[in-house]
C-alpha cells in the first residue's frame, strides 16, 4: 500500500491529465481550499500540526474517532486512528480522501499525518443525511420534493465519479453500504450548496475482470445488499472462494431505493411515480440491465426541471 506522501507525489507527476483538463476539481492536486480561502493552499502536513486546537468528539467507530479542531482559525475535522489493528483500513481510507479529494460531492482533505496516523478533513456542520430530518428542523431548511430530488442527483453524480464516469478512470463499488442508515451515515450536507458529500471512503475496493467480492467474514446481510451480493448457494455453507464477483451495479441497485427513501417527503408521491421506470429498472435481477449513474442524474435532472416547469 503506498504511503499518503508517496500517493501525492504519484499523482503529481499525472497533472494535467484529464481531472486538471475538466477543471472538476477546486484545487491542483496536494491542495485544498476552504469557503473562507481567496486562494487554494498546500495541504498540512506533520510539521505544520503542532498548533492544531481539538474540541469535541464528533463520532468514533471502530477504526477512527473524529473531532472538531482549529487550525489557525480554520475549523477543520480531525479524524485519529483509534486501533492500531485497523491501521491498513485507516490508511486505506486516507489513500482515498485524497484520491477524490476537491472533486464535487467528495470531502476535501485539509492536512494528514503518517505518524501519529490522522487526516483533516473540511469540516461539515451540519452533520450525515442520517439525521436529516433533525438537521431540517434545527436549520430550519425549506425541506420539499426539490430538495429532496437534488440529494437524488448529488448521490448520482458520487456514483458517476466512482464508477469511472467521471475523471478518475477506474470503476470502484461502495462495499460499506449495505444499509439505508449505514450508507446515509457516510454521507455529509454541504452547509451552503445543501449538497450530499461522501465523507467515509474506506471500502472502495477496484472492480477487475472477475468483478469484486465485498467483505470475507460471511454473507452480507442488510436492506441494501443487491441480489448477486447474496450468497448463491442456499444448501452450503458460506465460501469467499466459491462467491462470484460483482460489478458497479450492486451500487445502482442501491441508488433507487436510496433515492426513494429521500422522497418521502410532502409532494414526494408524484417524484415516486415520475422516477417509478426508471427506478424498477435499477432494481433489476440482471445487473448489465440496471442503468448507468449518469443516466440517473440525467432522470432525476429532468425531473427537476419538470418540476420547475409546474410551478412556473
Amino acid at each position: 500500500m503506498l504511503s499518503p506522501l508517496v500517493l501525492l507525489a504519484a499523482l503529481a507527476t499525472v497533472g494535467g491529465g484529464p481531472e486538471e483538463a475538466t477543471g472538476l476539481r477546486r484545487c491542483p492536486r496536494g491542495h485544498y481550499k476552504l469557503a473562507d480561502m481567496a486562494e487554494c493552499a498546500p495541504m498540512l502536513t506533520c510539521p505544520q500540526l503542532g498548533s492544531l486546537q481539538v474540541g469535541k468528539l464528533i463520532g468514533v467507530g471502530g477504526v477512527k474517532a473524529v473531532y472538531n479542531a482549529t487550525w489557525r482559525d480554520q475549523t477543520v475535522a480531525l479524524s485519529i486512528l483509534n486501533n492500531r489493528r485497523f491501521a491498513e483500513d485507516f490508511a486505506y481510507g486516507q489513500q482515498m480522501q485524497l484520491l477524490y479529494s476537491g472533486l464535487p460531492n467528495f470531502i476535501q482533505v485539509v492536512g494528514f499525518c503518517e505518524k501519529p496516523a490522522l487526516t483533516l478533513t473540511e469540516y461539515h456542520p451540519l452533520g450525515s443525511l442520517a439525521n436529516l430530518s433533525a438537521i431540517v428542523a434545527n436549520y430550519n431548511l425549506e425541506d420539499d420534493v426539490r430538495f429532496r430530488l437534488r440529494l437524488c442527483r448529488g448521490w448520482a453524480d458520487i456514483l458517476r465519479i466512482l464508477h469511472g464516469e467521471g475523471p478518475i478512470k477506474e470503476t470502484r463499488v461502495m462495499c460499506d453500504s449495505n444499509s439505508i442508515s449505514k450508507l446515509l451515515s457516510q454521507v455529509l450536507l454541504e452547509a451552503v450548496t445543501l449538497e450530499p458529500v461522501l465523507n467515509d471512503v474506506d471500502a472502495l475496493p477496484v472492480v477487475g475482470p472477475g468483478g469484486v467480492i465485498c467483505g470475507s467474514g460471511g454473507p452480507l446481510e442488510g436492506d441494501l445488499v443487491a441480489p448477486e451480493q447474496r450468497w448463491p448457494f442456499p444448501d452450503l455453507p458460506y465460501n469467499a472462494a466459491l462467491m462470484p464477483g460483482y460489478s458497479e451495479k450492486a451500487d445502482i441497485w442501491k441508488a433507487g431505493v436510496v433515492c426513494e427513501h429521500l422522497l418521502n417527503v410532502t409532494g414526494g408521491a408524484w417524484a415516486r411515480y415520475r422516477l417509478f421506470r426508471l427506478h424498477r429498472r435499477c432494481r433489476h435481477e440482471v445487473p448489465a440491465l440496471r442503468p448507468c449513474a449518469a443516466e440517473l442524474h440525467a432522470e432525476y435532472s429532468n425531473a427537476l426541471a419538470e418540476l420547475t416547469r409546474d410551478e412556473l
